[in-house]
């Protein structure tokens, strides 16, 4: 199921699949708000820190409405993928590790993943953007 973005963005996809040599999982798609005005698609100072907010409350909205799919008898196991449009340690990925998720790419690849040319390639904002979290619930 898709559900809408609280900031007028991208939508999150929710997937709950069964597979029958790993079982159940749940599995969450997302393209986090980008740090641009909207409409403009001009990158801006203001909205690259003042987007950080929507990242998150984006993101907790998301995993609110995952619950819904958790039986209360187990935890099925989740993982949170996608464009996070930040850092591991922005918002959106210190609120998944608060809630007991891992950082798949960080433990094994912390290369950067995307370069943003500014002014005319006079300087540039990169990093890892891109992001697997997962639970570790058996």
């Amino acid at each position: 199921s898709w559900s809408p973005s609280t900031c007028g963005w991208f939508p999150g996809w929710i997937v709950q699949a069964k597979e029958e040599e790993i079982g159940e999982i749940l599995l969450l798609n997302v393209h986090l708000r980008p740090p641009l005005p909207a409409g403009t698609g001009r990158p801006s100072i203001t909205e690259y820190f003042s987007s950080r907010n929507d990242r998150k409350q984006d993101i907790e909205k998301w995993m609110q409405e995952l619950q819904c799919f958790q039986p209360d008898t187990k935890q099925i196991p989740v993982i949170v993928a996608g464009d996070f449009n930040e850092e591991s340690i922005g918002k959106s990925g210190t609120f998944l590790r608060s809630i007991g998720l891992e950082d798949g790419i960080y433990q094994h690849d912390n290369s950067i993943t995307w370069q943003w040319p500014l002014l005319y390639g006079w300087f540039s904002i990169w990093g890892r953007y891109d992001h697997i979290f997962y639970s570790t619930t058996n």
